[in-house]
């Protein structure tokens, strides 16, 4: 049976162990890169590499050889071992066809803890800063300083250090919070491409700030914190209780749909149930109109084929957006099935739809607080 990972504070003492090791003394690795854990004599599990290395981080003091405390997520995977790898149930068919478009950013590692050791501390965080600048094409201090619990002071310096190691370059701007960003080197692109072994698409240029779209630096900013802080999120006592498992940046979800029929959402998350879901920052008031084609692309993207994602978390830092934002989706929920569609014909919406929509439009209050302390105050 599967050991419970304990809540006790006290028993959660990390000691930072490779992902080399863990590897070498875990089962070997199926043909998609995942692991494959025992719960139960007739049922495995299979889960991306990096949860693998989240779930057996922690080792309490009686576990003298390779026993790990770990708790299994609901989004795993059931493989019957006695049989063939086919999912036992056919409801999750369409969730896991998502995770499988979305695996290979699923499986990259973004949790971020200390270890026992500075080095191996200092190494997490150069990786973590790479690959946060790869995947969003900037890095922000202030993301810094709140995933990594450092002061201000601190983040800078850190960041300036990776900037002599010409792994990033200094981009300073009025339009960011700090008056300064940080984007890729090349030696940083390289570097994040063999850490996430993906692809990093570069542009050379004389000039950093060429390499970042100055006008979108709060808005990236912003959307970095919410995915990175989803991650991070844990108990009172520290113990870790995630929002969502893994995310796809917008640069990413542009580079997998490329075409203009399709609602560019600001990012995607793997949910703790296993569900995909769409994240979109809603920091402006917007019209009708536009409101209106959004819920468009929100219902082919939910109902259309392919399916994009199962749902939609809206965030963002001004509860008056929200509430104009909430105001216009109750008016065109209840008006779009009765009005005609001139480009299409028939009805805009049907009314399951309309009433599936409801559910599946989902606004998180939780980062509002956060996002106007840090970056509008």
């Amino acid at each position: 049976m599967l050991a419970t990972r304990s809540r006790d504070a006290s028993s959660l003492r990390m000691q930072h162990q490779s992902w080399q090791g863990i590897e070498s003394r875990s089962r070997p690795l199926d043909a998609n890169g995942r692991v494959a854990l025992l719960v139960h004599p007739s049922v495995t599990c299979v889960v991306p590499r990096w949860q693998c290395v989240y779930l057996l981080t922690y080792r309490t003091k009686s576990a003298e050889q390779t026993k790990f405390v770990t708790s299994v997520p609901s989004c795993l995977e059931p493989v019957n071992t006695q049989g063939d790898d086919t999912m036992t149930s056919d409801r999750n068919t369409d969730s896991n066809t998502l995770r499988n478009r979305y695996q290979r950013y699923f499986d990259i590692n973004m949790f971020y803890h200390p270890c026992n050791s500075n080095r191996l501390t200092g190494q997490r965080r150069r990786e973590l800063c790479v690959i946060i600048a790869a995947r969003f094409g900037i890095v922000s201090p202030i993301v810094i300083s709140e995933v990594f619990q450092m002061t201000r002071r601190k983040a800078l310096l850190f960041l300036n250090k990776l900037v002599d190691e010409k792994l990033l370059e200094l981009v300073v701007t009025h339009r960011a919070c700090d008056g300064r960003v940080y984007v890729l080197a090349y030696a940083g692109a390289s570097y994040a491409s063999e850490l996430m072994k993906i692809d990093v698409p570069f542009r050379s240029s004389s000039h950093p700030s060429t390499q970042v779209n100055l006008n979108s630096v709060v808005h990236d900013s912003i959307l970095s914190y919410v995915l990175l802080s989803g991650i991070q999120n844990c108990y009172a006592d520290g113990t870790p209780n995630p929002l969502w498992y893994a995310f796809v940046s917008e640069l990413e979800f542009r580079r997998l749909y490329p075409a203009s029929a399709v609602k560019k959402v600001d990012g995607v998350v793997l949910c703790n149930d296993g569900s995909i879901a769409a994240v979109e920052l809603e920091n402006s008031f917007k019209r009708k109109t536009q409101h209106q084609e959004s819920i468009y692309k929100f219902r082919d993207a939910i109902h259309g084929n392919p399916k994009l994602y199962d749902k939609v978390f809206f965030v963002g830092g001004s509860d008056k957006v929200f509430a104009d934002t909430k105001r216009f989706h109750r008016q065109l929920l209840d008006e779009l099935p009765h009005k005609q569609d001139r480009k299409k014909g028939g009805n805009g919406l049907s009314k399951l739809e309309a009433d599936s929509l409801r559910d599946t439009l989902i606004f998180r209050t939780k980062f509002t607080s956060p996002i106007t302390s840090l970056f509008y105050s």
